[in-house]
């Protein structure tokens, strides 16, 4: 099987990584069933190689899709959990580890990359940092700033002059 996207890989890691609490059986029991879906709609390949692929669940669109594609029209707004299940149709707990499990992150860690790659775009067009924080959701330049230095390994001015540097 080829898993370019890490579908299939962080669905099994949320298996081997589950806690072992009152929930455990139901998280195990949900997440095998969604590596049984993936493995049953990966699509031929070629020979005896299958691909798995994101959002391939039998003609309907997969909870980490759509989570997703809220995320991404949502960017720039407060977004809570509760939020998003509401939007989805599942609860907060099944929102939390059923996408887990199918994308290997948690909705708000996906949410933050996702206002990260948006902000760094905006500051390699020259946007301010103050500008860019504000249209991504984040509370300011200096949460935007120390999210971005934890993500990227270096801050916004840093990362901007290394791509300047490397263009000349």
């Amino acid at each position: 099987f080829s898993d370019p996207s890490h579908v299939l890989l962080g669905a099994i890691r949320a298996l081997v990584q589950a806690p072992v609490d009152a929930h455990m059986p139901w998280r195990v029991h949900g997440t095998l069933l969604l590596v049984l879906e993936r493995l049953i709609t990966a699509q031929p390949a070629g020979g005896a190689r299958y691909a798995i692929v994101p959002g391939a669940t039998g003609g309907t669109v997969s909870l980490g899709d759509r989570v997703d594609e809220y995320l991404k029209s949502h960017y720039e707004q407060r977004v809570v959990l509760d939020a998003i299940a509401k939007h989805v149709g599942v609860s907060r707990s099944t929102l939390t580890h059923s996408y887990q499990a199918e994308t290997g992150m948690t909705p708000i860690a996906r949410l933050t990359q996702y206002r990260l790659e948006v902000a760094r775009s905006m500051i390699l067009k020259g946007e301010r940092l103050k500008v860019a924080a504000s249209e991504t959701g984040f509370c300011d330049e200096y949460h935007l700033s120390k999210a971005f230095k934890a993500h990227f390994g270096k801050s916004p001015r840093r990362y901007l002059k290394d791509i300047q540097q490397e263009a000349s």
